[in-house]
């Protein structure tokens, strides 16, 4: 395989990571309108989002070793499919979204090891590695910029905007080197704990903010981070 189609994949995989997360934090903005049009209280606003990330830990559970025995494109090609679908009945197939969508947090790490050697792995696994993590950092800067956006040429920014926001956005390496045989099962694990306490954490952040204040809340998760630095 030349050089070329190698990083094409590898541009793919990371295009996929980033919109799969940046899917978990567009719809952030839509917590307040959705409270007052369904007169509900912020953690059942906010249900919708823990679903779809704890969807994104569940997944690889699953599509991970699936792609090892059936191989990745399949695993790709249905899993993105169904992602893609359950994009349009939005308001009530998050974690299915999640789940779906969690091939390209999985099984594309066991992809890049397929298609690089032990020697040069490392950069390539650093690159697809970013999408993950910016695809959550992007999501509120595109969603803020469309609402100003509507907002300036509409007058408003009625809740339904917002969340068509939230579906455009979400349409458009020690442990891989142990276990490169299973990658893709081995990152699996590494993402259930990861989206797991991501999914949960909204549930009680404001209510943590809210008794412990900014900084000592803000403590609290620095001394928790410390204590999670040795687990892969």
């Amino acid at each position: 395989m030349s050089k070329l189609k190698k990083h094409l994949i590898l541009l793919v995989l990371f295009t996929a990571s980033t919109c799969v997360t940046c899917a978990s934090s567009i719809a952030g903005t839509t917590e307040m309108g959705i409270q007052q049009s369904f007169h509900i209280s912020h953690e059942v606003a906010i249900l919708g989002i823990s679903l779809y990330v704890f969807g994104l830990g569940c997944g690889p559970l699953l599509l991970g070793p699936l792609s090892e025995f059936y191989g990745r494109n399949i695993v790709y090609q249905v899993s993105y499919l169904i992602f893609f679908v359950f994009q349009f009945p939005i308001a009530f197939a998050n974690s299915a979204a999640g789940v779906s969508g969690a091939a390209f947090l999985s099984v594309a790490g066991g992809s890049v090891t397929d298609i690089y050697d032990d020697a040069s792995v490392a950069n390539p696994m650093a690159v697809y590695t970013l999408g993950p993590f910016l695809g959550p950092v992007l999501g509120p800067g595109y969603a803020g910029v469309s609402q100003n956006y509507a907002v300036r040429n509409n007058g408003h920014a009625p809740p339904e905007a917002r969340l068509l926001i939230g579906m455009t956005g979400a349409v458009i390496a020690p442990i891989i080197t142990a276990y490169r045989p299973y990658a893709a099962s081995a990152m699996a694990g590494n993402s259930f704990m990861r989206s797991s306490f991501a999914a949960v954490f909204p549930l009680f952040a404001g209510a943590m903010y809210n008794r412990l204040g900014t900084v000592g809340a803000t403590a609290l998760l620095a001394g928790l981070t410390t204590l999670m630095v040795p687990l892969p």
